[in-house]
């Protein structure tokens, strides 16, 4: 049988065989966490410069919508002026053709009175005219109704 220093020495050899096995297995998981510690590292690292290299392309593309938008702005703002432009003067145009034509009217509403006054001159001298021929015929027949009057009276 055994004595107790020679297990005590068995165990011992044992315990340090078994720390040996889990120092090594210690440093086999150490070894393999920082070669994926690097790798995500690495990765890590790569997945940020491709995502500032995104970055930058989506604000040179913001830049540039930017740009063009700035440039449609203006080319509106120009076309809305000289659409402006245009209503002004077409506006002008129709104002002056107004006027022009009120002119024309007023001119024509003038002729119209004044022929319109005419003819009422016309008319009440062709009255007048009328009037007279009345009362002379009215005459001529109380002279004629007279003359055949006294002609029965005197000559019986």
């Amino acid at each position: 049988m055994a004595t107790d220093t020679e297990l005590f020495t068995e165990i011992l050899k044992r315990v340090d065989g078994r720390l040996d096995v889990l120092i090594r297995e210690n440093a086999e998981i150490k070894a393999e966490l920082k070669s994926d510690i690097a790798g995500l590292t690495s990765e890590i690292a790569k997945v940020r410069t491709e995502l500032k290299s995104d970055i930058g392309e989506i604000k040179s593309e913001i830049t540039k919508v930017r740009t063009e938008l700035k440039s449609d702005i203006t080319g509106l703002t120009s076309e809305i002026t000289k659409v402006r432009t245009e209503l002004k003067s077409d506006v002008g145009e129709i104002k002056s053709e107004i006027a022009k034509v009120r002119t024309e009217l007023k001119s024509d509403i003038g002729e119209i009175k004044s022929d319109f006054k005419a003819d009422i001159a016309d008319l009440k001298i062709q009255m007048r005219s009328q009037d007279t021929k009345i009362w002379g015929f009215i005459a001529a027949l109380f002279a004629t109704a007279f003359g055949f009057i006294a002609k029965l009276t005197f000559n019986p």
